[in-house]
């Protein structure tokens, strides 16, 4: 099997550039704007004959269909730990897959003095909540809180029947003023296969195709239309790629790098060093395919979105606005007080977890009714005394998810 440019993929040097001959601008349209129409036929993606149905678990923050597998983990700003396509390998069972394929997510990392420094900030809250849900589509939000930055509203829309999901994210500079170039959503995918490399266009519309940088690197030339992580492992190929529809100028750098503490790829534009003291919002397309090399679907996307030929609902929070949860004292020698409210009668549970998600105790798992609710943690795991160190309290509902830091000293 040989890839797009008739070169065995697996074994193309990670630097390589490679140069595409250019068709006309005239026949690039129109061809694009055809593949947008076979695509994408109904505005808001929603019209398939019969979709595949659409499935979130809101108490382990899973959404998945019969095509895809999409894990939040909410002990890290904004991040979707884990994406799995199951057009990959028609046979793969997503309900039982293991996190050994795909590492995907997003964060609000600034470093001022590297461009492109990748600096994970502490998270102090994230909420999690379903805002609409059908069996065809669902909007979701989140709203993290980490140490000395900005507040983050971020909306998730996933579609049962497209490769694709939608995130808009808006970083609340009005409440903490930043100066510094940042970079708005980083996605990262493991690099698990053979060969895998980043695949842009620049601003000649030359396909360029690039290795990662162990320190990271900024790019000039980009045209801004998409950055494509491509991997392939035995002659199979799979791809995700960043689609930033009218929201990126030609020219403006991107920043290539792994890590910092995975061992995984990522490319991301690099937004100004200017001071940031209003809200900011962005918004990407996230494609994943099987198929990299066909690239006119990445165009095609592009050009819908562009063009307003599709459009998203924004729904206005549903009662999920009424939960609260609240840790004291934070942080704590002994025991710390836990207390949440519902702004309804339903099933609730609140675990304690540690830094990687892993459950240290649960102080309530059943019917709960509306108002507040207050439980103790011992600061104890399994009879031992918990050590020093950060935790998380977790309320998980059918309206939604909170968590707060818990910080143990001794």
């Amino acid at each position: 099997m040989t890839d797009y440019f008739g070169v065995p993929p697996y074994r193309a040097p990670p630097n390589a550039r490679y140069t595409c001959r250019r068709m006309t601008p005239l026949l690039l349209g129109s061809l694009a704007l055809a593949l947008a129409q076979l695509l994408l036929t109904a505005p808001a993606g929603l019209q398939p004959a019969d979709p595949p149905p659409l499935v979130v678990d809101t108490l382990n923050q899973i959404v998945h269909t019969d095509h895809f597998r999409i894990d939040f983990d909410l002990t890290r700003p904004d991040m979707i730990r884990y994406l799995a396509f199951k057009d990959r390998d028609t046979f793969r069972d997503l309900a039982n897959e293991e996190n050994t394929q795909t590492e995907f997510w997003g964060q609000s990392m600034q470093g001022a003095a590297t461009p492109g420094f990748t600096r994970p900030a502490q998270l102090v809250e994230i909420q999690w909540q379903v805002d609409q849900q059908s069996t065809r589509a669902a909007q979701i939000s989140t709203r993290t809180l980490s140490e000395n930055q900005p507040p983050v509203l971020t909306r998730y829309w996933f579609y049962a029947d497209k490769p694709y999901f939608v995130v808009e994210r808006t970083i609340q500079f009005s409440q903490h003023p930043f100066t510094g170039a940042y970079q708005d959503y980083v996605a990262r995918t493991a690099l698990l296969d053979t060969y895998r490399a980043v695949r842009y266009r620049d601003t000649n519309g030359d396909l360029q195709q690039r290795g990662y940088c162990y320190t990271p690197c900024v790019q000039q030339g980009w045209d801004g239309r998409w950055l494509q992580h491509v991997g392939y492992k035995l002659g199979r190929g799979q791809s995700i790629a960043t689609i930033y529809p009218a929201t990126v100028a030609p020219g403006t750098p991107f920043v290539r790098g792994y890590g910092p503490n995975t061992f995984a790829g990522w490319a991301t534009a690099l937004w100004d060093s200017s001071l940031h003291s209003t809200d900011e919002t962005h918004r990407v397309v996230i494609a994943f395919s099987t198929q990299p090399d066909q690239l006119g679907s990445l165009d095609s996307l592009w050009t819908a979105f562009n063009s307003g030929a599709i459009t998203l609902d924004a729904p206005a929070p549903r009662a999920a606005a009424g939960l609260r949860l609240s840790v004291a004292p934070n942080p704590a020698r002994g025991a710390s007080l836990v207390t949440w409210a519902l702004p309804r009668a339903q099933r609730a549970r609140v675990d304690v977890l540690d830094v990687s998600g892993r459950r240290v105790a649960t102080l309530f798992d059943g019917d709960a009714p509306a108002g507040e609710m207050r439980m103790a943690w011992d600061g104890r795991e399994a009879g031992r005394e918990a050590a020093p160190g950060l935790y998380w309290a977790r309320l998980a509902t059918p309206d939604g998810v909170r968590t707060r830091t818990i910080v143990r000293v001794r």
